[in-house]
């Protein structure tokens, strides 16, 4: 294995790992805090979070992108100097973007509550400004650590962050609770602003500390005039310097010029990142407005929403870790000039390889045990008595399993093509999918016989037309194919054939043991039976994936 290839996929499996924990401390925080708030309250939490990673998203999303495309460019050409004004210039992109942003929300905080019918929102909305600013940040921190590889570090930031929210934000929302449910939700708010300031100290703590790190181990490095020269030119045709105008005393662009590269590159990449959560805020002020239309009472429009968007939609973003680590270390990894050389087209067929097989067994295992993972995982907070919480929370979840497979193809294939420099492509796509998706959500949300599920059903639109224009966009770029028996037929049986024996299982041990244990059981025997069966099926090559460890520690050595 090359040390190129080798460098990505370790850099994958590091952020894979702390995307797992992250993902796993989103999911425990959403159990006590379902506990607390209830659905109801749960459902007006869920009111206020979309619009506020909306924010958060137009502020920093594509921060992280640019900073990590253009400083991992700098970097390979020794060019410390550029790396560094690129990154300061996206950190001030960042605080700017924020600071406008909040104030915005700021003045439409009265009006957006109202429209959402409860002005108690109002002060909620207030609550999360801080979080918008120092989470921008924070994102910023995070796209310099990936442009470096430091994937360690990156996914570091965000398991503090994760479970900052779990300790302040549960705290917040007990100590409020004692007043209303109303103060609950305020409080959970609060203490999302108060994980994001904390998470962010901790993050200039870590960036010191690297700093001060390579200062030490750059102290000693000496460059002749001749390998200064060297870097100047490669730097210059990286850069996009025309070579004969510049000499080696312009070899270092200025701050305006990296904040001119940073704001241009990351506009589309923002756009782009802004669908699907420009989606969530469509949902957060549109689906309880429709629900109520319907007939149903506000108590109930609050509880269904609270279901869908709070509990289900939190299940299904879990699995997408492996996608979104992949294609974090995807992006510094593909040049759009060596977009159809053998490395680029393996690197792409194995990142689909990989989502694909980690998301298709959640997809099947979400399908046939819905009820079992709703009662797991949130059973003892539905405690509503207006509706059968539990029964819609599982049909939502068996409705929304396949959207699984979407939503993780579509965020590596829009990582790759972000890393191929074709920023507005999945802007185009998402947004005539959203376009597609909000016409479908008018007509069945506000439907008596569909009402909540039409938003699973519209998410299932949404997610299958984005992909289908995104792999189109992919394949007039680079020319690769994908082994379909290997890739679709095998997974599919083997999934069939897991899912058959973890329900005879499961049918089997019933009322011997505890229901909670007996889901622990049947999953851990759902993982390893898929495993084999990929292995036996030779769908994937274990030797590989243990070599990785061992060659990377070899290349360290060596270095």
């Amino acid at each position: 294995m090359s040390k190129a290839k080798n460098g990505f996929i370790f850099g994958a499996i590091i952020l894979v790992i702390c995307n797992l924990v992250t993902k796993f401390l989103s999911a425990i925080y959403k159990v006590p805090l379902l506990r607390v708030l209830g659905s109801e309250g749960l459902g007006q939490y869920q009111m206020i979070f979309p619009i506020y990673a909306l924010f958060l998203v137009i502020s920093s999303s594509g921060i992280v992108v640019t900073i990590s495309k253009l400083t991992s460019k700098q970097l390979e050409v020794k060019n410390y100097t550029n790396a560094k004004r690129y990154f300061f210039a996206g950190f001030l992109l960042s605080l700017f973007s924020s600071t406008i942003l909040s104030v915005l929300l700021l003045i439409l905080s009265p009006a957006l509550s109202k429209f959402q019918a409860n002005s108690n929102l109002t002060k909620s909305y207030i609550a999360i400004v801080p979080a918008i600013i120092f989470g921008s940040l924070m994102t910023a921190l995070r796209g310099y650590f990936l442009g470096k590889k430091k994937m360690g570090y990156s996914g570091l930031m965000q398991i503090i962050e994760a479970t900052s929210k779990l300790v302040f934000s549960l705290s917040f929302a007990i100590f409020f609770a004692k007043k209303s449910y109303f103060s609950a939700v305020f409080g959970a708010i609060l203490g999302l602003s108060v994980s994001e300031m904390v998470s962010f100290l901790f993050s200039i703590m870590l960036y010191l500390f690297s700093k001060n790190k390579e200062k030490r181990k750059y102290t000693s490095m000496i460059f002749n005039k001749k390998r200064r020269y060297f870097l100047c030119k490669s730097s210059c045709v990286c850069d996009g310097f025309n070579e004969k105008k510049y000499n080696v005393k312009n070899r270092y662009i200025s701050f305006f010029y990296a904040l001119k590269k940073v704001v241009t590159f990351s506009f589309f990449v923002m756009m782009q990142a802004c669908a699907i959560p420009l989606v969530s805020a469509v949902d957060s002020l549109i689906v309880v407005p429709l629900l109520l239309k319907t007939g149903l009472s506000q108590a109930i429009s609050f509880s269904l929403y609270g279901l869908e968007d709070g509990i289900v939609s939190s299940i299904i973003s879990l699995p997408t870790f492996v996608a979104t680590a992949i294609g974090a270390s995807i992006i510094p990894n593909i040049k759009k000039e060596n977009a159809n050389n053998e490395l680029t087209i393996k690197n792409i067929k194995n990142s689909f390889s990989i989502v694909w097989l980690v998301s298709i067994f959640c997809a099947f295992v979400f399908l046939f045990f819905s009820k079992e993972i709703i009662i797991f995982l949130y059973g003892g907070g539905l405690t509503s008595f207006a509706v059968n919480e539990l029964q819609i929370a599982s049909d939502l979840l068996k409705i929304n399993s396949f959207n699984i497979i979407y939503l993780s193809l579509i965020i590596i294939s829009t990582s790759i093509l972000q890393a191929l420099e074709k920023n507005k492509a999945p802007v185009i796509n998402l947004f005539c999918a959203a376009i597609l998706r909000t016409f479908f959500l008018l007509i069945l949300v506000s439907s008596k016989k569909v009402n909540i599920y039409g938003t699973a059903i519209c998410d299932m639109v949404f997610y299958s037309f984005a992909l289908y224009l995104n792999l189109i966009s992919i394949r007039r770029i680079v020319q690769f194919k994908l082994n379909i028996n290997k890739l679709f037929v095998l997974p599919t049986i083997s999934c069939l054939v897991m899912s058959i024996v973890m329900k005879l299982f499961n049918s089997l041990l019933y009322g011997y043991i505890s229901s909670r244990f007996l889901t622990m059981i049947i999953l851990i025997l759902g993982v390893v039976l898929y495993y084999a069966l990929l292995c036996i099926t030779k769908t994937i090559n274990t030797k590989e994936i243990l070599s990785v460890w061992g060659k990377n520690k070899r290349i360290k050595i060596t270095n």
